[in-house]
């Protein structure tokens, strides 16, 4: 009888501490925050860019898994694939798109795992237009679609950026944008959410959680990456703080906010440099974890970092640069699952310029990572 009684307890026990952990931890960011770093080859590649230009790339990059293949599309509507082989890229230049603004433009991934594909879009006042990369060539697959039925009385505000990202739900991939809408009168700014699905070629609205679909206005949308378990790590500039990033979870078509702003991370506002590039990595494993990481290019130097517990960004390991070659010139920098390439122009030993790739891998550097509850 003492010992069923034992084991009864014992089984309480059990289930009231995880109840306990799990009330504790969901607020936790999904993913490791301690023990990762770039790990870089010390030797670098020559690449060839097909007419791609560093000091004019300004644009959009996405990683496609199942193509094994990372795409960046310039600002002035060039657009280029990157395949990698072993330890080399290589670039070709695919079909082009008519030039577009950072501001109002984004990307994503969206399909099955088998069948998932890139899409490129751009919102022009309140009418929206999608394109789907089908054999190296774009098709219009959502034409000026009228987005003032879904947020009537209000206009999405483009000046403030547009966050996007790719999600999975229930083994679908799918595009999630956000943005700023505004009102007149009373004048105000709220947050906008649209979901993308290739089962159902259209756009549709999201419902926000009513305390945070109002904002401070002057905010604007630095980017956004899907981590884990529907939630997304979503980044806001503060003209006067600087940028932060929220913990936000998409999830029965509906965003809640689980953490409020993270702490700012002390860069200058980013109204006054280039934005920010937010993108999923993987941990290589049996079960591959996915991991937020941050690049910029300010002040003539690039950047990474990685986020901590408490949100607030921590630099990463860069490549070696001894001779100060590499990390104040321009560079492009892609995503690919694990992996990081850093493209960018050296001048060899002869004196002649020369571009060049160096590939980072994504790496715990003490212990496993932490699987939170």
């Amino acid at each position: 009888m003492l010992h069923k009684l034992l084991k009864y307890l014992g089984i309480i026990l059990i289930v009231t501490t995880t109840s306990q952990c799990l009330s504790k931890c969901k607020q936790k960011p999904p993913y490791d925050t301690v023990n990762l770093d770039l790990k870089w080859e010390t030797e670098s590649h020559p690449i060839t860019l097909s007419g791609l230009n560093l000091e004019n790339a300004s644009g959009l990059t996405c990683h496609v898994p199942s193509k094994q293949a990372t795409y960046f599309l310039n600002e002035d509507g060039n657009c280029w694939e990157f395949t990698n082989e072993g330890n080399d890229l290589a670039c070709n230049p695919i079909g082009s798109l008519s030039t577009f603004s950072l501001n109002n433009s984004f990307v994503f991934v969206a399909g099955s795992t088998e069948q998932e594909s890139l899409f490129f879009g751009t919102i022009s006042g309140n009418n929206i237009d999608l394109y789907k990369l089908e054999s190296g060539a774009w098709t219009k697959v959502v034409n000026a679609e009228d987005l003032s039925t879904f947020f009537p009385g209000l206009t999405i505000d483009t000046n403030k950026y547009i966050a996007s990202c790719t999600i999975e739900q229930e083994g679908e991939k799918k595009g999630c944008l956000m943005f700023k809408l505004q009102s007149v009168a009373p004048a105000k700014d709220e947050l906008g959410c649209l979901l993308f699905s290739t089962e159902d070629p259209h756009f549709k609205a999201i419902n926000i959680d009513p305390q945070h679909k109002q904002t401070e206005q002057g905010i604007y949308l630095t980017g956004m990456v899907a981590v884990r378990d529907g939630n997304i790590i979503l980044g806001q500039g503060y003209p006067k703080h600087g940028d932060a990033c929220t913990l936000i979870s998409l999830k029965d078509d509906q965003i809640t906010f689980l953490n409020p702003p993270g702490v700012h991370n002390g860069l200058p506002p980013s109204r006054t440099r280039p934005p920010w590039e937010i993108f999923p990595l993987f941990l290589a494993d049996e079960f591959p974890i996915v991991e937020p990481i941050f690049s910029i290019f300010n002040d003539d130097k690039r950047s990474i970092y990685r986020m901590d517990s408490d949100y607030v960004l921590q630099e990463m390991t860069l490549p070696p640069d001894p001779e100060n070659k590499i990390l104040n010139q321009k560079s492009l920098i892609l995503p690919f699952y694990n992996e990081l390439y850093w493209i960018t122009t050296i001048t060899a030993e002869d004196g002649n310029k020369e571009t060049v790739s160096y590939k980072g891998t994504l790496v715990t550097t003490t212990k496993k990572p932490e699987r939170n509850p």
